[in-house]
C-alpha cells in the first residue's frame, strides 16, 4: 500500500497500467484518502540480492530491456510532471552547478518519454521465472530516456566505490545493462551520471567524509568529462 498526494498516486496507478506486466497490478486507488494498492508480487527484492553479494549480469541484461520497454510505451496524453535534474547542493563548484543548467537545457531537446523516474534496484522484483517487476512510481515523468539510465548506472558506481572487490562485477554488469537497453547517447549519458551521482551522495545515509569527497570528485569529472564511465 502507498500513501501520497492524490495526483502523484492518479500518475502512479496509469502510468503502471500501461506498462502493464512490467509493474505490480493496480486493485485500488482511492484519491479521496490518497491511497494505492497494488496486488503483491512474490519474489526477491533485487537490492538484497545485490546487498548479499549476487551482482549477476544476466539480471542486469533483463533489466535493461525491461526498461527500453517501459520507455517504448507511450504515455498517451497523461498529464504526467516533467522530469526535473538533481541540482548539487552546493557541494560542486560554480562551474560544474553551470553545466548542470546546460546538460538540463539539451535535455528538453531529447524528447518526452514515459520515465520511472527513481530508476534503482531497491524498487525492483525478481520474480521465481526471472522477470522483473519494477515497483515505485511515485517519481513517473516525462523527459529524456538517459534520465532513467544513468540513476541505475549512478547506483551501480556508488556501490562499487562502498564495496571495491565488487567493482569488476559491477562493470560487467553495467555492460550487460547497457547492451540490452540498446542505443545511448554518449555524449550526454557521463554527464548525466555526474548528476545522478551527486544526487546519491546528498541523500540521507551514512557515508565516510573520504567517500563523500572522493565519489564528489569522480561525479564533478563526468560532468565535465574529463572522467569517462568505466563501461
Amino acid at each position: 500500500m502507498t500513501v501520497g498526494e492524490p495526483l502523484t498516486l492518479a500518475h502512479a496507478a496509469d502510468a503502471m497500467a500501461r506498462v502493464k506486466e512490467l509493474a505490480p497490478e493496480v486493485l485500488w486507488l482511492d484519491l479521496d484518502y490518497g491511497v494505492l494498492v497494488t496486488r503483491y508480487v512474490p519474489g526477491t527484492n533485487w537490492e538484497q540480492q545485490l546487498l548479499a553479494g549476487k551482482i549477476d549480469a544476466r539480471t542486469f541484461a533483463i533489466a535493461g530491456a525491461s526498461l527500453r520497454g517501459i520507455h517504448e510505451i507511450s504515455p498517451g496524453t497523461s498529464d504526467y510532471p516533467d522530469h526535473i535534474l538533481p541540482l548539487p547542493a552546493g557541494r560542486v563548484p560554480f562551474e560544474a552547478d553551470t553545466s548542470v543548467a546546460h546538460l538540463h537545457e539539451r535535455l528538453r531537446t531529447c524528447g518526452r518519454s514515459l520515465l520511472h523516474g527513481d530508476f534503482n534496484p531497491r524498487h525492483v522484483v525478481i520474480t521465481p521465472d526471472r522477470r522483473l517487476t519494477v515497483a515505485r512510481w511515485s517519481s513517473v515523468a516525462l523527459g529524456s530516456t538517459l534520465s532513467d539510465v544513468a540513476q541505475l548506472l549512478a547506483s551501480l558506481l556508488l556501490r562499487s566505490h562502498l564495496q571495491p572487490y565488487t567493482e569488476d562485477w559491477y562493470i560487467d554488469a553495467g555492460r550487460a545493462f547497457l547492451s540490452a537497453y540498446g542505443d545511448t547517447d554518449q555524449t550526454l549519458l557521463p554527464s548525466l551520471v555526474g548528476v545522478e551521482l551527486l544526487a546519491l551522495i546528498d541523500r540521507p545515509q551514512q557515508l565516510p567524509d573520504t567517500t563523500i569527497s572522493d565519489l564528489t570528485s569522480r561525479a564533478i569529472g563526468l560532468l565535465s568529462h574529463t572522467t569517462p564511465l568505466p563501461w
